[in-house]
């Protein structure tokens, strides 16, 4: 049975699938009390130019002598049912409907096989509601694979406003500052949590967060759809059955463990007028054959709240959380220098909850907004590099953590390292050795803010830096004192229009290249920018410009699919404000493609 998706009354056509494969309409009396609509059957593109979603092979049957069974109900009352092959070239002719009645469609398309009915897809609208202002429309449904979720888009709910028509935290009602992460051996991604954003206005009183979301959705490869997820085993209605977080949350990191569970820890919450730092911990294990899910809160979770922090995965499976800012984000913030780890994979029994426990090492310096990456050589286990204070200071240091034996140290012979350039909302990755059975990784430093913002009542804007950083700094192993070193000599620059804060850096696997994408300029607005850094033989980057994205967006998160295209999730856009679309980089011909924003 399908499952009912309600829109949110904001909702647009931002989502919509461009190609349709019929036209229903739904003749109306033309009388006062009512008003006439048409029903327009759609179906997914899919960037492989096939369609997943709707097989090409259904299609050719539907084609050849299928039919399209368009349901309308009122309060669960079936109110007409028309039945109309998909050949014909005539709209059926039904009763209009009325003003003040609680309608939802449902579309079924099927054929006839042995005097049986195969069902090809299904589709519904969201219960919706008409008033006396309302004009005709086009109501569209979006298809899918039968037993499958099922995705509605709902009228132009400006014109068409309904009590009935509720926020729903679909993908559709935008996000930024969500995660999005890889479930590799089911070919999706899950993403979770989020806001909307708003432009920092002036004073005090500003924000910069807004819907803070608990959503938690499904992104499926093979249609190319966010999905939300069910509460595994549930049997009760889409609204008892839909999966969420157990607290709302955003800026939050998701991290994959080796046996499938993704960690969601700490992030920004609501909290009166305003927002504060989490300390919780949700353990989140998908299903994705059933589109089910389910989420546990660790009875411990950090030990502080954090926010703007970093989640990395180690060699042993195990998550080290570090830095962050603490406290309540629109009076005061704290930027922390303690460290938590979980307990190692192989430690935890089947069914035995997970732990967070603070490992003992602090940084030097207290930071947020910094980045870290896992480095597997000379013992070395994380790097943490960059970052801003508390009153603003924009670090201009890395510190090096081991792991050994389970647990987290710090080799006092290394110290702070000085980084080319201070920065925060920047990202680091490490790459694998330029020759073979080398034991040499680089990390490479990209974007970020050399100045900090400057404070106001007693608080820090803090995503609006100065001077995005333009140089890509590699963090290499000296061959000669064996010390870890900035190499100031593979330094490269960004272009003014692609150097940013906050950008979306991506590794490509097969070619080992880097992505950046958007984040905010100069002006601290999102921009759409975007190169590739191309390793050559001797070690240094190549930047080569790539076409823009097709929206502008920072605070986007994405993951590499298996078809080797980079999903670029929502973000933040013109204005500041969140988008509900996504869209794809294709490496092979290094272009953005739309998904159907």
């Amino acid at each position: 049975m399908a499952k009912i998706m309600k829109i949110p009354v904001r909702a647009r056509w931002s989502l919509l699938p461009v190609l349709s494969f019929a036209l229903l309409g739904l003749a109306a009396c033309g009388s006062e009390d009512s008003v006439s609509l048409e029903v327009e059957l759609v179906r997914p593109p899919h960037p492989s130019n096939c369609f997943s979603g709707f097989p090409c092979t259904a299609l050719n049957a539907l084609e050849s002598g299928g039919i399209v069974r368009i349901r309308a109900f009122e309060g669960g009352t079936r109110l007409t049912e028309v039945n109309r092959s998909y050949a014909a070239g005539s709209a059926p002719s039904i009763p209009s409907f009325g003003f003040g009645n609680r309608l939802q469609m449902t579309v079924e398309a099927y054929v006839i096989e042995d005097g049986v009915e195969r069902v090809l897809a299904t589709g519904a609208t969201p219960r919706f509601r008409l008033s006396a202002t309302s004009s005709a429309g086009a109501q569209r449904i979006l298809t899918t694979r039968p037993d499958r979720f099922t995705l509605a888009f709902g009228f132009d709910l400006d014109a068409l406003p309904g009590e009935e028509i509720v926020q729903s935290d679909f993908f559709g009602s935008a996000r930024a500052g969500h995660t999005l992460t890889r479930i590799e051996d089911a070919n999706g991604a899950v993403a979770i949590g989020g806001a909307g954003v708003v432009p920092p206005g002036d004073g005090a009183g500003r924000t910069i967060l807004d819907g803070v979301s608990g959503a938690i959705e499904y992104y499926e490869e093979e249609t190319g759809l966010y999905y939300p997820l069910a509460i595994r085993g549930c049997q009760g209605s889409f609204e008892e059955c839909q999966l969420r977080l157990s607290t709302p949350r955003a800026f939050h990191t998701a991290t994959r463990l080796d046996d499938g569970r993704i960690v969601i820890a700490g992030g920004l919450t609501p909290d009166g007028d305003g927002f504060r730092g989490l300390s919780s911990v949700e353990v989140l294990r998908v299903f994705p054959e059933r589109f089910e899910g389910e989420i546990e809160t660790l009875a411990t979770g950090l030990s502080l709240p954090r926010f703007f922090h970093t989640a990395t995965r180690m060699s042993d499976g195990r998550v080290v959380f570090v830095g962050g800012f603490s406290q309540n984000y629109t009076t005061s913030l704290q930027s922390l220098g303690s460290t938590e780890l979980t307990r190692p994979i192989d430690e935890l029994l089947p069914g035995t909850t997970l732990e967070v426990q603070p490992s003992g090492v602090e940084l030097e310096q207290g930071r947020a907004l910094h980045a870290a990456s896992f480095l597997d050589f000379e013992g070395v286990g994380l790097v943490v590099s960059g970052g801003i204070s508390s009153n603003a200071a924009v670090r201009d240091t890395a510190e090096v953590f081991f792991l050994r034996d389970g647990m987290l140290e710090r080799d006092a012979a290394v110290g702070l390292l000085p980084m080319g350039t201070g920065r925060y909302g920047h990202a680091s990755l490490t790459l694998g050795a330029f020759e073979p059975n080398s034991p040499v990784q680089d990390m490479l430093v990209i974007g970020g803010f050399r100045e900090g913002p400057s404070g106001v009542d007693g608080r820090i804007d803090i995503l609006l830096g100065e001077s995005p950083a333009r140089n890509i700094e590699t963090l290499r192993l000296d061959t000669v004192s064996r010390q870890l070193v900035f190499d100031p000599a593979a330094e490269q620059r960004l272009p003014a229009d692609v150097a940013a804060g906050f950008p979306t850096v991506t590794l490509l696997p097969l070619t080992r290249d880097v992505l950046v994408a958007g984040g905010l300029g100069a002006g601290g607005d999102p921009i759409d920018g975007a190169v590739r850094l191309r390793r050559t033989r001797e070690a240094n980057y190549a930047i080569e410009v790539s076409p823009t994205l097709r929206v502008t967006r920072a605070f986007a998160p994405s993951v590499v699919l298996s078809n080797h295209l980079v999903l670029v999730s929502g973000g933040a856009s013109d204005g500041f404000a969140a988008v509900a679309s996504s869209e794809y980089f294709n490496p092979n011909d290094f272009q953005f493609i739309g998904t159907y924003d």
